[in-house]
């Protein structure tokens, strides 16, 4: 998403740890999320 002059997205995106039924890996096995910033 932009905001304010900057690009802001998902650094550490975890599309590894669904599932081919959707399921998602249980929290233990899950990082924290990482917001990255790039200014435009």
């Amino acid at each position: 998403m932009i905001v304010e002059g900057a690009f802001y997205y998902n650094g550490a995106s975890q599309w590894g740890a669904v599932n081919e039924k959707g399921e998602i890996a249980p929290p233990e096995k899950l990082r924290d999320a990482i917001v990255q910033r790039l200014p435009l």
